[in-house]
């Protein structure tokens, strides 16, 4: 009999231990989930990209820059109407994002088949106010990755039109449709 009290007692300790050891192994706790939602991206154009006045000689180049500046060649008319292109992307808070221009090579004129050839494309942003001097604007020309503070991006776009060789060109208002896409990364 003794032995088989000392078995009890020996098999009583052994299951007070694994009792002991199985609550050990057993806690619960809650893990929280988030998610957060960002607004959706928008792009708006707020300013055409405007040439103003453009000579229909042959090499007769006219720049307009990001920062509104014009350079030209020969005697191509000045500065008046001329701006850059103004668009406006607006985004969730400081949310990172990419943007890109998709640039058509000409200008046409409407109801006929007079190009105007567009080319050297740039483009500059500024997060915040339009115009705002205080911040500097990085000129580029491919896909451009935004980050900073303020939830408006102003994409300034530049480009220079030449009349082509062949002086064919029509008088009339030649128009393109340039595409600055944005997207959330």
């Amino acid at each position: 009999m003794k032995t088989t009290m000392k078995f009890f007692a020996a098999v009583g300790i052994m299951m007070g231990f694994a009792v002991g050891a199985n609550a050990q192994n057993s806690v619960t706790n809650n893990v929280n989930a988030n998610a957060s939602v960002q607004s959706l991206i928008t792009v708006v154009e707020s300013h055409a990209l405007e040439f103003g006045t453009v000579d229909k000689v042959n090499g007769q180049w006219k720049k307009v820059t990001t920062a509104g500046v014009v350079t030209s060649s020969g005697n191509a008319p000045g500065s008046e109407g001329v701006s850059p292109g103004i668009g406006l992307i607006t985004r969730s808070g400081d949310a990172i994002i990419t943007y890109k221009l998709i640039s058509p090579p000409e200008f046409l004129l409407k109801g006929a088949t007079s190009k105007l050839p567009i080319s050297n494309y740039v483009t500059a942003y500024s997060i915040g106010l339009a115009g705002d001097k205080s911040i500097e604007k990085t000129v580029v020309t491919d896909e451009t990755t935004v980050a900073g503070k303020g939830d408006e991006i102003y994409v300034y776009i530049g480009a220079t039109v030449t009349p082509d060789a062949t002086n064919t060109m029509e008088t009339g208002i030649h128009t393109a449709q340039i595409t600055l896409s944005a997207e959330y990364n």
